[in-house]
């Protein structure tokens, strides 16, 4: 093949990459918004889609995304948040009572074969926090919940293995991989980082702004939206949104008491963790 073939080849080449870049991103730019999930959706608004940074504390991100698996349980109808009594023993032998405000309950159904229904979600974040709240025998507050969950850490891979750091943010970041919404890919300093996958980068810009667009024209929320608009307020999106887009007067805290009462508790138990973290955007 001599140099001018060789030439063509390559352009020709990239113009049909270019073309299937193009295919894929009006593929991408008509998917409905809003369809992963509250935990999805959140990962999407709370990372940087060009870089892939975090645009909250990387703890608060992961308390964020805690509260969204826990909304997604409840709205599901496989969990509750709701206050509740246990009991402590004490040296006389005795058990004192107490009061567990906003705790978390899964739902302890079994299928025909003896196996709890819960584990057998077909989502794995879903799995994973159920799972650990059903070993726990005493029940705990949401707050205590999303602290706990927050600061778990996936088990040990190999380092040529692209997988984040902490198990919640991993298993929420597995469910936009697998939907082809988002990608992996390894940074200038070794760490693992989350892009939207080619075509997707509209719909991740789409997610910061769909919803205080929603609010602001008087449109009517779903539960999901009205809980991950209640959780970006107090994450400190709301200074963000007000700066960076034509919706200044939105008010993202106006969706809580649209919330049914279990909702309405995990919210304000998330507000209660995002404080003791002292939550601030970047």
């Amino acid at each position: 093949m001599s140099e001018l073939e060789a030439a063509y080849e390559r352009e020709r080449r990239l113009l049909d990459e270019l073309a299937a870049s193009i295919a894929s991103y009006r593929s991408g730019s008509r998917r409905i918004y809003g369809q992963w999930g509250v935990a999805g959706e959140l990962l999407r608004i709370l990372t940087n889609p060009f870089d892939g940074r975090h645009e909250a504390r990387s703890q608060t991100l992961r308390m964020a995304l805690v509260s969204g698996v826990l909304a997604e349980l409840v709205l599901a109808g496989w969990a509750s948040c709701t206050d509740a009594s246990a009991a402590d023993p004490v040296p006389s032998g005795r058990r004192r009572q107490h009061r567990v405000p906003g705790a978390v309950f899964v739902d302890t159904r079994r299928d025909t074969d003896g196996v709890l229904a819960v584990t057998r979600r077909s989502d794995a974040a879903h799995r994973w926090v159920a799972e650990s709240v059903l070993r726990q025998r005493q029940p705990r507050t949401a707050r205590d919940w999303i602290v706990d969950l927050a600061e778990r850490k996936g088990p040990r891979r190999e380092r040529s293995e692209l997988r984040l750091g902490f198990e919640i943010e991993d298993l929420v970041a597995d469910r936009l991989v697998r939907a082809g919404v988002a990608r992996r890919e390894r940074g200038r300093r070794g760490q693992s980082r989350l892009l939207p996958a080619d075509g997707h980068l509209t719909g991740v810009l789409n997610a910061t702004i769909r919803i205080p667009r929603m609010i602001s024209h008087g449109a009517t929320l779903s539960t999901e939206d009205a809980v991950i608009a209640a959780l970006m307020d107090r994450v400190g999106l709301s200074r963000r949104i007000r700066r960076d887009t034509t919706y200044s007067d939105v008010d993202l805290a106006s969706t809580l008491p649209l919330l049914p009462a279990d909702l309405r508790r995990l919210v304000q138990h998330a507000y209660a963790a995002f404080a003791r973290d002292a939550a601030t955007a970047i």
